[in-house]
């Protein structure tokens, strides 16, 4: 499918990554993500970044969501983990694809258009995580005692638990010298981390990079708006300005949400479910149909919540 171009300079690719070793469910949330982006906008610059064997496998097996994407990369990866591989090609995004890009995670919506993000005088910029500001970020992120152990482990290689705190999951970067300089170290940083014998570490490693590139590139890095990479997990009640919804993709977190539903109904009927989607931007939270009253609390639905649970109390469903 031939998408026609973008008139606006300014708006970035829209960047997704997958590997051959990529569960079906994985590769269903990607499905999803792109229908998504579709439905916003349908001109946009999709770049879909991947390994051979994953992109024969979808040329087989899932060519419709090949259809979504602009262009496709193949580029492989010196590591055999999928996981690792996955990360690899996200931390050289930037010498695999041309022009400004948005990297977004398989595991979101687009809810909204995003269009041309504003100038941010920044080669990089991303979303505090969880959505919190930069101080609460920095205390929130991790538990008290997995960061402890996990500044010990990066002290042994060297390194300092980061002062920066974004989510990796969603960057804005340009196509600057600067944007290429921060990639490099980046990966060397990324690179550096894997050498530890801590599992917790690893796990956390490209955001840990992220951040910690972060710090010491400190003037190259912006901070984007909260409706970039709304965290559903930690703040649903954001719902009614985002335009990317992140859920944090395991089933633990995305039960009872938009996405699990829309999982549900894809693998029912091969659709993405738009009459969900509006009935979500309507009500302005991020749930599945028929929420109980304490998910609308949490995205600050109130009265709605009280109309749950009043209809609980007389026993409609």
């Amino acid at each position: 499918m031939t998408h026609p171009p973008i008139k606006a300079e300014r708006r970035p690719t829209i960047c997704f990554i997958v590997t051959g070793a990529a569960s079906a469910r994985h590769v269903d949330m990607l499905h999803l993500s792109l229908m998504s982006v579709r439905r916003c906008e349908a001109d946009a610059r999709v770049c879909l970044v991947t390994d051979r064997a994953c992109e024969g496998d979808l040329s087989v097996n899932r060519s419709s969501l090949l259809d979504l994407c602009s262009e496709v990369v193949v580029e492989n990866s010196i590591y055999d983990d999928p996981v690792k591989r996955s990360r690899d090609l996200r931390i050289r995004l930037r010498s695999l694809v041309s022009g400004r890009l948005l990297y977004v995670d398989g595991d979101t919506l687009f809810v909204r258009p995003v269009g041309g993000i504003p100038e941010i005088n920044t080669c990089v910029a991303a979303v505090c995580d969880f959505n919190y500001t930069p101080v609460k970020a920095i205390r929130k992120a991790v538990p008290s005692e997995v960061a402890a152990a996990v500044g010990s482990s990066l002290t042994s290689l060297g390194l300092a638990w980061p002062s920066s705190s974004f989510n990796a999951g969603v960057f804005l970067m340009e196509d600057t010298p600067e944007a290429g300089q921060f990639a490099a170290r980046w990966l060397e940083v990324w690179n550096r981390i894997l050498n530890c014998n801590d599992p917790r570490v690893v796990h956390l490693s490209d955001q840990i990079a992220f951040n910690l590139t972060c710090d010491e590139l400190r003037n190259s890095v912006g901070t984007l708006a909260n409706r970039y990479n709304t965290m559903v997990p930690t703040s649903p009640q954001l719902t009614s300005i985002a335009s990317i919804l992140h859920f944090f993709g395991s089933p633990a977190q995305i039960q009872g949400t938009l996405l699990e539903h829309l999982l549900m109904r894809f693998k029912e009927t091969g659709c993405l479910d738009e009459s969900a989607i509006e009935r979500c931007l309507r009500e302005g939270h991020p749930w599945g149909p028929h929420p109980e009253a304490w998910r609308y609390m949490r995205s600050g639905n109130v009265v709605r919540a009280a109309l749950a649970k009043a209809r609980r109390t007389m026993g409609f469903p």
